[in-house]
C-alpha cells in the first residue's frame, strides 16, 4: 500500500478526493436531508481537484499537447463524438430497460439523480451551472484519465507505472481499467463501452493525452446535448 501511495500519489488524489465529496456530501443529503449538499459537494469536489493536479502538475510527463501530431488530435476528436453517441443512444432507443441496468451496478447502484441548476434561485443556479459545467468538460477528463488510464491500466502491469509504455496491452489490466471506470458511473453500461474505445484510442496513438482529448469531446457534446434537450437524468 505504501508503495502505491508513493508512487502515484499525484495520479490518485484528484480522483479521490472528487470520490470522497461526492459521496460524502450526497450522504450527508441523505441522512439528513439538506437538498443543497451535493451543490456545495460538487463545488469542493472540482475545487480540491484542480488544486490537487496543480499541485502535483510537474509530475505528470505524459501530458504535452504541443507535441501531438495532428493525426492524433483528428482521431482523438473523432473517437470523443462517436464515444458520446454511443453514451446517449441508448437512453433513447431503451430508455427504460438500460435505467433498469443503472439500478443493478454503477455508482451506489442506483440512477443519475438529476441536477437542475433552475432548482437553485436565480443567479447561484447560474454560478453552479458554469461551475459544473467548467469541472465537467475541462477537469473531470483530466483527473479521470489520469487515475484510469495512465495510473491504474499501467499499474496493473507494472508496479512501477511510469516505466510502462501506452502501447503495452495486458488483459488483465484493460478489463480492470474499463470494468473501474464503467462500475464507477451509474451509467455503468455505457461507460464500459466508452471506456473501451479509449482504451483502443490510447493503444493506437501510444499519446496518453489522446484519452484526455476524447473524453474533453464527449463531456462537452454532454453538456450541450443536455442544456438543448432538457435531459438533465444523463448529467
Amino acid at each position: 500500500m505504501n508503495e502505491i501511495w508513493k508512487e502515484g500519489k499525484a495520479h490518485i488524489l484528484p480522483y479521490a478526493w472528487f470520490l470522497v465529496c461526492i459521496s460524502a456530501f450526497g450522504w450527508l443529503q441523505t441522512k439528513f436531508g439538506a437538498e443543497s449538499a451535493r451543490y456545495w459537494g460538487y463545488a469542493a469536489a472540482y475545487g480540491g481537484a484542480l488544486l490537487f493536479l496543480l499541485i502535483f502538475r510537474k509530475q505528470y510527463a505524459e501530458i504535452n499537447f504541443r507535441t501531438l501530431a495532428p493525426e492524433h488530435w483528428k482521431l482523438a476528436l473523432i473517437v470523443g463524438a462517436v464515444a458520446i453517441f454511443v453514451w446517449i443512444l441508448p437512453y433513447h432507443l431503451a430508455a427504460e430497460g438500460v435505467r433498469k441496468s443503472d439500478s443493478v451496478f454503477g455508482w451506489l447502484g442506483k440512477p443519475r439523480e438529476a441536477l437542475k441548476p433552475g432548482d437553485l434561485p436565480g443567479a447561484l443556479g447560474v454560478a453552479f451551472f458554469v461551475l459544473r459545467a467548467i469541472g465537467y468538460c475541462f477537469i473531470t477528463p483530466v483527473f479521470e484519465e489520469l487515475f484510469v488510464r495512465s495510473f491504474l491500466n499501467r499499474y496493473m502491469i507494472q508496479s512501477d507505472f511510469r516505466k510502462v509504455s501506452f502501447s503495452d496491452y495486458d488483459a488483465t489490466s484493460f478489463w480492470v481499467s474499463v470494468g473501474w471506470f464503467a462500475l464507477s458511473h451509474p451509467e455503468w453500461l455505457v461507460a464500459a463501452m466508452f471506456s473501451i474505445m479509449l482504451q483502443l484510442l490510447l493503444y493506437r496513438t501510444r499519446r496518453f493525452e489522446t484519452c484526455v482529448i476524447a473524453h474533453v469531446v464527449a463531456n462537452v457534446a454532454l453538456v450541450i446535448y443536455v442544456v438543448a434537450t432538457g435531459r438533465w437524468d444523463l448529467w
